[in-house]
């Protein structure tokens, strides 16, 4: 797998983290986490190997996916597959002193983000915000 057991991938060209690692039946793993992009705003972001380390173009075109959700912040958090293989990412938003819970479906193989929800990105689908009680 990899170089001696260890894949490092680039996805925003600055700080990127992972928070979550899901392995897919069919033995892909995704990586789960935050990218600071180029204008320096945290995007959630999702990357995805092959079973020998290398990036599986069919998510996104090159193996990555990110998304800016058009908050001051987000951070993915967390992650699961659901029963059909669909990548379900948690985290937070934050809009000015407000933050919120997310909750986003990336149906994986598709650059871009799906569901039906409340706030359309830019790359296409949505995601639902869970607004906090004031």
């Amino acid at each position: 797998f990899g170089n001696n057991g260890r894949v490092v991938t680039d996805v925003e060209g600055h700080d990127d983290e992972a928070s979550k690692t899901l392995l897919q039946s069919d033995g892909k793993i995704v990586g789960v986490g935050t990218c600071l992009n180029a204008a320096y705003i945290r995007t959630f972001c999702l990357a995805r190997w092959n079973p020998d380390g290398t990036l599986d173009a069919s998510l996104g075109g090159d193996g990555t996916v990110t998304t800016d959700l058009a908050y001051d912040e987000q951070r993915a958090l967390g992650g699961a597959l659901d029963e059909s293989g669909r990548i379900l990412v948690t985290g937070l938003v934050r809009q000015g002193s407000d933050q919120d819970a997310v909750v986003a479906l990336n149906n994986a193989g598709v650059d871009g983000w799906e569901s039906t929800s409340l706030v359309v990105p830019s790359g296409g689908g949505s995601v639902i915000v869970m607004k906090r009680p004031k």
